[in-house]
């Protein structure tokens, strides 16, 4: 079982049995990965053909499984998981078949030292050619890491050093397209050595591809992986082999989303993250 699953519910959640299925039949929960959404691992009957899926309901105001569902109808993309059902009105769910391969977190927090650099590139480019697609959509919901935290959040958590690095990089040619939302490690799935599939749509829209790149490799408290700069310069080589971008607006987005998570660790994981993002804002072109 891969992080971030229970086999006994995690929290009080809706009751996947009552969603209004027309297409799925549940067998048998398996186990409730965790996520802001209400999901849970099936067992089950798609027409008369067993298959094991993935049942998401919208549980959160902030959620867009709606978006996610009507933008999986139309995606022309090999590595998006296939719809299996779903209901665009209250209570709105979908239910997505379950793809082949191990989610990128697993397998990176059980790999040994030195092991994550080999997956950064393809990594990279996995999500270049995400953003290569020729995808029209609404642009994405605006969130809190678009913006600058306030002065009492950089005074309350020490960040001041980590502010004054943003002064120093407007996110000068940024540029905008189709972009995931939430392209990070555990909604990649891998097997094969590459990328086999790429899950949670529901923030995906027309935005900017920097900041889309900078939320993929940002080290979150807790991981022992994406803990380098020669992490961070792999993936954006992958990336680059793909896709021009900015590096002045990578290295702003950076950092941005670094002050917010910030705050989500202790002082050892603050210290580390401003050592990244002066690794980062001094890396060569």
């Amino acid at each position: 079982m891969d992080v971030g699953t229970s086999k006994e519910p995690w929290r009080e959640t809706c009751d996947p049995y009552a969603l209004p299925m027309t297409a799925y039949r549940i067998g048998r929960v398996l186990d409730y990965p965790h996520g802001g959404n209400d999901v849970f691992h099936v067992t089950g009957v798609c027409g008369r053909r067993p298959c094991a899926g993935y049942v998401k309901a919208e549980r959160q105001a902030g959620a867009d499984v709606r978006n996610e569902i009507e933008l999986l109808r139309v995606l022309a993309y090999d590595k998006k998981p296939r719809l299996l059902d779903w209901s665009l009105t209250e209570p709105v769910f979908d239910v997505t078949e379950e793809c082949s391969g191990r989610r990128l977190s697993a397998l990176l927090q059980e790999a040994p030292p030195g092991a994550a650099l080999g997956y950064m590139e393809p990594y990279g480019a996995e999500l270049a050619r995400i953003h290569g697609l020729d995808m029209p959509w609404r642009p994405v919901k605006h969130r809190r890491f678009f913006d600058r935290p306030g002065p009492e959040h950089i005074r309350k958590y020490g960040l001041t050093d980590l502010a004054a690095l943003l002064d120093g990089c407007p996110p000068a040619g940024e540029s905008c397209c189709f972009i995931h939302g939430d392209f990070h490690y555990a909604n990649i799935l891998w097997q094969d050595g590459a990328v086999s599939a790429v899950l949670d749509w529901e923030l995906a829209g027309t935005g900017v591809r920097e900041f889309d790149m900078a939320w993929a490799v940002l080290l979150r408290p807790g991981q022992m992986f994406l803990n380098t700069p020669e992490q961070v310069r792999a993936f954006l080589a992958g990336y680059g082999a793909r896709q021009d971008f900015s590096r002045p607006a990578f290295v702003h987005y950076y950092i941005l989303t670094a002050l917010h998570f910030a705050a989500l660790g202790d002082e050892r994981y603050r210290r580390a993250l401003t050592a990244l993002c002066r690794a980062v804002a001094a890396m060569d072109g």
